[in-house]
């Protein structure tokens, strides 16, 4: 399962000028889904990660045998965290209901639970498409995370053309 699993990881905020780069997502996803890539680990925050389930449950439309595996830190985490929206959280339970599988990291929020969820999310995967534009927080970690374990990284900031992908 592993070799055929990919994970993402990215900010939660997402930068205006890099919305054409969101865009090319579709595209790189339906790339590693034709390259036999049928897992999709997305870790179920805010901003980059949702998305990326989102378009995962489009390509399901298509694609019948592919399958998004969300890996949450805990259940609900807009009662934890601050900067959910509505529209967010709607979301939020819309992809929950339609992921094919959930792995909590535990019951409820502990500390370090986000790293254990960024930790789960690599050792599930044989490559990582990342949306990391700073060196620090939860993203930040995740990609090193995959660069330790050798797991191959594409950070779609740094993809200049869709000629690249």
């Amino acid at each position: 399962m592993k070799k055929k699993t990919i994970c993402f990881t990215g900010h939660r905020e997402i930068r205006q000028k890099d919305a054409g780069k969101i865009e090319i997502l579709k595209e790189i996803l339906e790339h590693f889904i034709r390259e036999g890539y049928l897992y999709f680990a997305a870790g179920g925050a805010r901003g980059f990660d949702m998305l990326a389930a989102e378009t995962v449950l489009e390509f399901q439309k298509t694609y019948r045998d592919i399958e998004l595996i969300l890996v949450l830190p805990f259940d609900k985490p807009y009662m934890v965290e601050k900067g959910w929206s509505e529209s967010e959280i709607k979301r939020y339970e819309v992809i929950k209901k339609a992921a094919t599988e959930i792995i909590y990291i535990g019951e409820e929020y502990e500390r370090g639970c986000y790293y254990k969820r960024n930790r789960m999310l690599v050792s599930l995967a044989s490559m990582c498409i990342a949306y990391k534009y700073k060196e620090s927080g939860g993203t930040a970690y995740t990609v090193a995370e995959a660069e330790k374990e050798n797991i191959g990284v594409l950070n779609i900031v740094e993809i200049k053309e869709e000629s690249e992908i």
